[in-house]
Order: structure tokens, then sequence, then C-alpha cells
């Protein structure tokens, strides 16, 4: 199926439409090809946190793939885990997603396999990591997702344009994470939904206290950490975890009634956070709005998860008002 990428974009410069070969309609913009990689990025424009941390995963893409994964297996991975096979589940086979913060297009991918009518776009700053992106879909010989190096401070698309946005793991690792926030957020579709991951203050708590005392040993301490305890992982994958969670040049960490403000400035509605993860398994089920306290007794819970292996990431969904 042939889908027009363009339809959903927009310049970064001046917000104008452009043609079929990615070029401006008022001003002199055009994207560029990088083999199968739509290329966005204005290098000049790119803050210092950027380029720090398109240079970190530019020598460690996360996550990376294994010599035999392919597209069946990976898939496998990926319904394995809950969260991935719920998130499929709410998003229609012909829907528009944007993964902002794709790294190596694991969840895109995954998503674009899942359905062969979706338009699905992933969205990296850092070269490195959609180059892995492209290998992977070329070896998979799989179409889509489309893949797009941009800046998520001037993304190329319009506004109001995917009927979901998603963005787990990134927005913390930038120089204004309530910015991002909502420059993210603006994407959407009335009645689409965003599903938002970021390191919580709180409950990232216990893996702060795990950093702290590997800088004191001098080395991340196994015991103490539940992924470096798996056995089912190589040393490759748990050296990419230690740079990934010990050795990262940008992170800030935020509060849940502070992400929920930043999604709500956008004109988002509550529907639930993750953790917990819903018995009925429908990640667009609607849960009461926390106010500020119990947002707060949210977060304490996710502390006191010690075996957390997400370290302290979690995820918020928000749906945009219909128009």
């Amino acid at each position: 199926m042939s889908i027009d990428l363009s339809a959903l974009m927009a310049c970064p410069r001046c917000a104008a439409d452009v043609t079929p070969e990615f070029k401006c309609k008022d001003c002199d913009w055009q994207a560029a090809w990088r083999g199968g990689i739509i290329e966005t990025v204005d290098e000049q424009s790119v803050h210092v946190c950027g380029s720090k941390v398109k240079s970190f995963y530019g020598k460690s893409p996360f996550p990376g793939y294994a010599d035999s994964e392919d597209a069946i297996s990976l898939l496998d991975k990926g319904l394995a885990n809950p969260f991935i096979r719920a998130l499929d589940a709410i998003i229609p086979h012909n829907a528009s997603v944007i993964d902002v913060g794709t790294g190596t297009g694991q969840i895109a991918s995954i998503l674009a396999f899942r359905g062969e009518k979706r338009t699905v776009v992933g969205v990296d700053l850092t070269l490195e990591q959609l180059q892995e992106a492209e290998r992977f879909r070329e070896k998979a010989a799989m179409q889509h997702p489309f893949l797009v190096r941009s800046d998520l401070f001037a993304l190329p698309f319009k506004s109001a344009s995917f009927d979901v946005v998603i963005s787990r793991g990134v927005v913390h690792h930038t120089q204004d994470p309530e910015e991002a926030i909502r420059r993210i957020a603006r994407h959407v579709k009335p009645g689409g939904i965003v599903i938002l991951g970021y390191y919580d203050g709180i409950g990232r708590l216990t893996h702060r206290i795990r950093r702290a005392v590997a800088k004191i040993v001098g080395h991340p301490v196994v015991a103490l950490d539940p992924v470096l305890g798996r056995d089912d992982l190589d040393a490759e994958k748990k050296a990419n975890w230690i740079a990934d969670q010990y050795n990262h040049p940008v992170e800030h960490q935020m509060g849940l009634f502070q992400v929920k403000r930043c999604l709500e400035e956008t004109g988002l509605t509550w529907v639930r956070s993750v953790p917990p993860f819903p018995e009925s398994g429908n990640l667009a089920e609607n849960t009461p709005d926390p106010g500020r306290l119990r947002a707060w007794f949210i977060q304490l819970g996710w502390m006191l998860r010690v075996t957390d292996q997400d370290a302290g990431l979690v995820c918020v969904v928000m749906r945009q008002a219909e128009s």
C-alpha cells in the first residue's frame, strides 16, 4: 500500500505544507534522503543537550538488535511484553502513529508489522539509531515504518496529524522536558491518544540510590540492579543498560502532576498511568483523574517497586478532546 507521508508533514521552519518531494511550498526548506531515512535536521539549531544525547546514542544505539533477530522474532518478543501487546491492541489497523524518540525503531516496527494499513513513523535525532532501524527494516523486508531524522523541538509534521502519539523515555533527555512534552503532544488529532513515558522523580529514587552506590564503589552493583541480575541478557545488552542508566549525559526527573499539567495545557484529558497495568489489559480504559495528593501516592507506589526493571520509567495515557 502506497502512503503519502508528505500529507502529514509541515515545514519545520515556517509550518507550511510540503510537496510529495518533501519541499516546503513557501520557503526554501527541503528534506533530504539518507538511504531510506528522511533527513530534516538543521545541525546548527540543535541545542547542546541534543548534541550530547546524539553523540551518546551514536556510540551505543539502544536498544540493539540481536544478529539473529528477524520480523517474527521481534514480533514474538514485543508481544510477550504486556505493555506493547496492550499498546498494539488500542491502535486501529488504519491509524496514523508517530513514535517520537524511536531509537532503533523496535516499537515502531512492531506496530507497523501488526497493522499493514497503519501509517507508522519513527522519529529520532541520532542517525546511527535510525540506521540500525533501517538495517532491520531491510533485513525483515518491511516497507514501514517511515524513518525520519528530526529534532523533537522542530518536528516536520502538521499539528493534529496523528491518531496516536508515542514518546517513551525521551523528554527527560532534553534541555526543557516541559516544552518537549508540549511539542510532542500538539501532533495528536482530536480524539487521539498520547502515550508519554518519562523518568518520575519519586519513582526513580531507588535507581538513583543504585547509581550513588555505583559511584562510591566504582561500578554498578549487580545484586542491587534487577536488570543486571538477569541470566537471559548477554554482556552487550548489560553494557548498554549500564551506559544508558548509569552514564547518560543528560537526565531530568519530573513529577506526575507536573507531566499531567503540561499535557492538559495542550487540551488533553487524563486516561490513566502505567503502572499499574490495567486488569482488563485496555490501556485506553479511563481511570479517575488524580489530584495532587493522589498523584503523590501513585508516585510513592512506583518508588516501592524495588524490582522495577524500567528504573522509574513510567507512562501516562491521555486523550485529546473531540473537535
